[in-house]
């Protein structure tokens, strides 16, 4: 699985799109989103994601939000070719070594308005980052709404009522508990939420059990629990992940992981 990015981006180019339509034959989006879904799936499976208990349950979600956004956004069947023979899926590097093997393009656009709601779908990152939401506008996780890009997002203050449906509806170090923002716990209390520990430390045992402890993260090398959510310490600007068959805090964290969080 280890091949230079520089062979990869050769392969790639050499491959170029596939055109498997016929000029003016509407694309068939099963046929697209049941290739994508297998495609992101072995990737799933080969970089050791650990995102799906099974390349089934992968690629039954993958399909299910191709479907959910295909509904409500125009399908760029070119741009979706290009996405397919991208390099960064023959391959399995950190974010940091991606570079330019990403096309410049959208297969889905959406059309939706500045503060209507939205919502990212993980598995489709390669296909879209905007969701729902129309050009110059991204969709916020946090708040579910498409927003002006560079836009403050209305985060809650504390006490106020939150949707726990939501990555980070409330601000800075407050996080959505039974409904309302409340402030994150310090290390060493317990927790049951892998949201709910504050800085640097992660909710340690939550994996495993209702309830853990918030713990410091732990520094790379040293050994880490698969089962609990962000338990290890970035490498400066770079993403780390405990890799599920060591048992160890490893860097960098294989891009495709990020599509199936």
């Amino acid at each position: 699985m280890k091949r230079s990015i520089q062979i990869l981006v050769v392969i790639a180019a050499l491959t170029g799109c596939v055109d498997r339509t016929q000029p003016g034959d509407p694309p068939d989006l099963d046929e697209a989103a049941q290739r994508y879904a297998a495609q992101l799936c072995e990737t799933e499976s080969a970089c050791q994601c650990q995102g799906f208990g099974s390349q089934e349950a992968c690629e039954a979600d993958a399909k299910a939000a191709f479907a959910t956004l295909a509904e409500a956004a125009d399908f760029d069947m070119e741009c979706f070719e290009q996405v397919m023979a991208a390099s960064f899926w023959q391959s399995c590097p950190g974010g940091s070594m991606i570079g330019d093997s990403i096309p410049d393009c959208e297969v889905f656009r959406g059309h939706a308005d500045n503060h209507e709601s939205c919502e990212i779908y993980p598995a489709l990152l390669a296909l879209n980052i905007r969701g729902v939401c129309g050009d110059g506008l991204a969709c916020v996780p946090s708040v579910g709404e498409c927003l002006e890009v560079g836009a403050v997002p209305d985060w809650k203050q504390e006490g106020e009522p939150c949707s726990e449906d939501l990555v980070y509806p409330c601000y800075g170090s407050l996080y959505c508990d039974e409904g309302v923002c409340q402030p994150m716990h310090p290390e060493g209390a317990a927790c049951s939420d892998p949201r709910a520990c504050s800085g640097l430390t992660y909710c340690q045992g939550l994996g495993q059990a209702e309830a853990g402890i918030c713990a410091p993260l732990i520094e790379m090398g040293a050994a880490c629990d698969p089962s609990d959510v962000a338990n290890c310490k970035p490498d400066g600007s770079i993403a780390a992940q405990c890799n599920p068959v060591t048992g160890v805090c490893e860097s960098p964290r294989p891009y495709v992981c990020y599509f199936l969080e």
